[in-house]
């Protein structure tokens, strides 16, 4: 949660935050992939930057943690 409120300004977008972790961590699915489908799903909603950001925000601390 603090991850995604300093990232994005808001706690609602933890869960792209844990899912960037998940997969950074893992290397389950790439983060083109879900770049891709964030943009797809919110192409048309103020809340596409803001996942992207927590996305990205949740890559970053899976690097920090190796």
């Amino acid at each position: 949660v603090e991850t995604a409120t300093a990232a994005t300004g808001s706690i609602v977008p933890a869960n792209i935050v844990s899912l960037g972790y998940l997969a950074a961590a893992t290397g389950i699915v790439t983060e083109a992939s879900l770049r891709s489908v964030i943009k797809e799903k919110y192409d048309d909603s103020p809340h596409g930057e803001s996942n992207l950001e927590a996305l990205k925000a949740g890559i970053r601390l899976a690097g920090k943690r190796k």
